[in-house]
């Protein structure tokens, strides 16, 4: 019944990712056993129509399985969550390429090599603990701006009709779920290394002039370095796209 799987989708995109397979699995169980008690083994499309209506919309049926408001919502903390591993995972790889990268760019400094390889977790540590703290606003705000306004993913309100179920692809979910994850590790990494040595770009000229080719304009390490806070500003603004992807389980037209 594909309509039903539709709308179990639709449902499916208002919960917590950690809920998601399990109230979906008990809701399919429930509704397919209604079905067949009222219309038979196999009911029309119409049927299934009137059922979905009497069921609800989406929102509403979800919001039965979430619990009360907090600072973060509900539908947000295990991303949140999620989130922080990874940037404190991002960090852990972002000083030791910054190690390896110094250390095949300068001289070996006076307080040994061993200092700098045990000073990795520390630095990583703190820089996670900073990142917290923009990461922790930015799910604020959209806990103050979003959770309130999913009818942005067209699943809300008393206007909801059952004709918006036929737009969704039951194929989607898993290709944008690990496109969005991939986006916050590589996004993450790629921007801590600029923030914490932006010189990494005078180490990647000296690598590909190896090739043989003379490159005809290097790029002004410290001139560079003021963007880099404008780039930092980009990727919190992503980070909230690929938040809103993992959490309505699609990319919305908006």
């Amino acid at each position: 019944m594909k309509l039903i799987e539709q709308y179990l989708r639709a449902i499916s995109y208002n919960l917590p990712l950690s809920k998601r397979k399990d109230v979906v699995e008990e809701l399919r169980s429930l509704m397919m056993d209604e079905i067949e008690q009222r219309f038979g083994a196999e009911p029309g499309e119409n049927d299934l129509r009137d059922y979905i209506n009497e069921f609800g919309a989406p929102n509403q049926v979800a919001a039965r399985y979430r619990s009360g408001r907090g600072v973060i919502a509900e539908g947000f903390r295990d991303i949140y969550f999620m989130i922080i591993k990874i940037v404190f995972a991002a960090m852990l790889v972002a000083f030791t390429t910054v190690f390896f990268v110094e250390l095949a760019t300068g001289p070996v400094p006076d307080r040994g090599i061993i200092v700098d390889i045990l000073m990795i977790p520390l630095r990583a540590l703190q820089g996670g603990i900073s990142a917290t703290g923009l990461i922790t606003l930015v799910f604020i705000l959209l806990t103050r701006f979003a959770s309130e306004k999913l009818e942005l993913a067209g699943f809300e309100g008393s206007d909801w009709s059952v004709e918006e179920l036929k737009h969704i692809s039951l194929e989607e979910e898993a290709g944008n779920l690990a496109a969005a994850i991939a986006g916050l590790i590589f996004g993450g990494i790629a921007i801590m290394v600029l923030l914490l040595f932006p010189q990494v770009f005078s180490f990647l000229e000296q690598l590909f002039e190896r090739s043989g080719i003379v490159l005809g304009h290097y790029i002004n390490t410290e001139a560079f370095r003021p963007f880099t806070y404008a780039l930092t500003a980009l990727w919190l603004a992503e980070m909230a796209v690929q938040v809103m992807i993992i959490r309505m389980g699609r990319r919305t037209q908006r």
